[in-house]
């Protein structure tokens, strides 16, 4: 097990099983397997020397090049992931990752867009691909994955909602609101004209939601996208996929939609993934009761701001 090319054989095979078997998108493949490759330049190409001692020295290599804890635990995630799959199919017999621990990873605070702002970027945009594809991301809280995995017959505008296979190719059924069914309709007509003028169209791209003209949408072209709607609002947070999602999710839950309804939305398979949501929730919701309560610090400011303005009971 320590010759170079059998090692590369095994990170094929573990991205094939995980495209096919598992149902990861491409992005998501290519970052185990990079993770997969950077342990054996480190620890080496010998997959039978791995073992607890290298994969501590492996942690050590990328905390002293500054690589944060929550870093370190994916990059583990994905190499336990590839033990897994190294067991299954019957390459190695013992697990040499099972039994070591993890850093603990303090989970951040999602950050997310302001109503405002969300409404500043819908107001700046008017190209029908860009309105649609930004309209179906804050409508339905979907990955970029997933956008760019549509496909025409997944959308049903009658009924208001849309076909999502997700991670592990589990399917779940996304709503649309009435702004993002008027914007794909538009976006349909752009699309159709589009095609007809194409010199050569494959099938894959006839039957793709969101095309450009080299064929179906990536997620590269919509981060872009997304970067350009932003900028020309005049928001200076960065912007990304992802970032849509904390968005809707964080608002949903700020109006009143129960966690587990947010977790369907999401396609999040466990409710821990969610309830990071509720603290960015909660802060809002105690902003509206220190702002409404009778003895708010709002109320008692402005209380004894006035007060100070009043003249006593003696009239001094």
């Amino acid at each position: 097990m320590g010759d170079i090319g059998q090692v590369s054989e095994f990170i094929n095979e573990f991205a094939r099983w995980l495209l096919v078997e598992r149902g990861f998108s491409k992005h998501t493949v290519r970052n185990y397997c990079a993770d997969v490759e950077l342990l054996f330049e480190v620890a080496g190409n010998d997959l039978s020397k791995i073992d607890e001692t290298k994969i501590e020295l492996f942690v050590n290599f990328m905390a002293k090049h500054g690589a944060k804890q929550s870093s370190i635990a994916r990059r583990l995630s994905s190499i336990r992931t590839f033990y897994r799959f190294l067991k299954l199919k019957g390459f190695i017999d013992s697990m040499p990752i099972l039994h070591f621990r993890k850093p603990r990873v303090k989970r951040k605070l999602p950050n997310y867009l302001s109503e405002e702002e969300m409404a500043k970027a819908f107001e700046s945009v008017k190209d029908p691909p860009e309105k649609a594809i930004l309209e179906v991301l804050y409508s339905t809280g979907i990955r970029v994955s997933e956008l760019c995995a549509l496909n025409i017959d997944d959308v049903d505008l009658a009924g208001g909602r849309i076909r999502v296979i997700g991670k592990g190719g589990k399917e779940r059924i996304v709503f649309l609101t009435e702004e993002a069914m008027k914007s794909l309709r538009e976006y349909l007509l752009f699309r159709l004209e589009k095609i007809s003028r194409m010199k050569q169209v494959n099938e894959d791209t006839r039957r793709a939601l969101f095309i450009t003209s080299r064929g179906r949408i990536s997620d590269m072209t919509v981060r872009r996208i997304l970067k350009r709607i932003f900028s020309r609002s005049g928001i200076k947070k960065r912007v990304y996929p992802h970032l849509i999602r904390h968005t809707i999710a964080t608002h949903l839950l700020e109006e009143g939609m129960n966690l587990k309804g947010v977790q369907t939305l999401l396609g999040h398979k466990n409710i821990q993934t969610t309830e990071v949501y509720t603290h960015v929730s909660l802060r809002h919701l105690l902003e509206m009761y220190r702002r409404a309560h009778p003895r708010g610090s709002d109320k008692i400011d402005n209380s004894s701001g006035d007060k100070k303005g009043q003249p006593d009971s003696n009239g001094s």
